[in-house]
């Protein structure tokens, strides 16, 4: 490359450079829920192998967003194959690693989470071979945080859940709200609070009106459903390690939060009775915060939803 001749050798491993190459194993790009476009700004990532003490590492983004795996132990292997030659296109062994995000802007919760690269590799082709077919970028959710701003175009539904039979937050519960026909998924904070942010639905009234768009929207209403599933106590497979820091330290696996919470009922009041899913509605341009009657909470309980 830049005129050096054939042959000639970069570095001290006597790899000539016509057979060099790096591999990134691995690339996540983190999306946001309410909006399902790429985040590409705010978040910090860490990465650590499981089965290693050492610590997190932080990774760095492109200006796609892209977080790659670069200088990870143990891939060191994969990024930097001896040549040409290697069957990097077809990866040994996965390993398992640690995932750890946060949002230093406070629009996402932070997560935890496994995954076990290398992947299909993403990265620097081969200098003979200018178009290989690139591995796809790992995709993973944020999900909505209580202190996030609303963004005009979506509707927001908030409220604090409450285990009734425990008397405490219902922390890291997964929630699924639809309004019309969109629908989103959410998850509680470690203090039982939630927000939602679903985009609106089509807006009928603005094809009223003379021109067609200049009708009225404020009395534009939806019905509006919520559903629950909670488990208190979720696994926390990584929150032994006495490596991780807050806030990840004591969240359970964000597998574990999507997968394993059983389906829970909702008291719209007090005296009950209970319900497997909350209906209401909500008017155009305006804020839904939901509890249950004459409690500042939404209460929820566990065990068999009623019928």
């Amino acid at each position: 490359m830049n005129g050096l001749p054939a042959g000639v050798t970069i570095g001290d491993n006597a790899t000539p450079w016509t057979a060099r190459r790096i591999v990134t194993p691995l690339g996540i790009r983190f999306r946001d829920i309410a909006l399902d476009t790429p985040v590409t700004h705010g978040l910090v990532t860490f990465v650590m192998p499981r089965s290693n003490d050492a610590a997190p590492q932080q990774l760095s983004a492109n200006p796609s967003g892209v977080f790659g795996f670069h200088n990870v132990p143990l891939l060191h292997h994969v990024e930097y194959p001896r040549s040409l030659d290697d069957d990097v296109w077809s990866p040994p062994a996965a390993r398992p690693f640690v995932v750890m995000v946060a949002d230093r802007l406070s629009r996402f919760l932070p997560v935890v989470f496994g995954i076990e690269p290398p992947l299909p590799p993403m990265g620097s082709p081969p200098l003979v071979d200018l178009d290989p077919d690139p591995a796809p970028v790992l995709d993973a959710y944020l999900f909505t945080s209580p202190t996030r701003a609303i963004t005009p175009g979506l509707a927001g539904v908030r409220f604090d859940l409450w285990d009734r039979e425990a008397e405490e937050p219902a922390a890291h519960a997964r929630v699924r709200v639809t309004i019309g026909d969109r629908m989103r998924i959410g998850i509680a904070d470690e203090r039982g609070r939630v927000l939602v942010l679903v985009p609106w639905p089509l807006i009928e009234r603005l094809r009223l009106g003379s021109p067609p768009g200049s009708g009225q929207t404020n009395e534009q209403t939806w019905t509006v459903s919520i559903d629950v599933w909670y488990e208190p106590d979720l696994p926390r497979p990584f929150g032994d390690a006495a490596v991780l820091s807050e806030p990840w330290r004591t969240l359970p696996g964000l597998k574990s939060v999507l997968e394993e919470s059983d389906r829970a009922a909702i008291w719209p009041s007090p005296a009950g009775p209970p319900v497997p899913t909350w209906s209401g509605a909500i008017a155009y341009d305006r804020e839904l915060v939901v509890r249950t009657d004459t409690v500042s909470e939404l209460w929820i309980s566990r065990g068999a939803s009623p019928p």
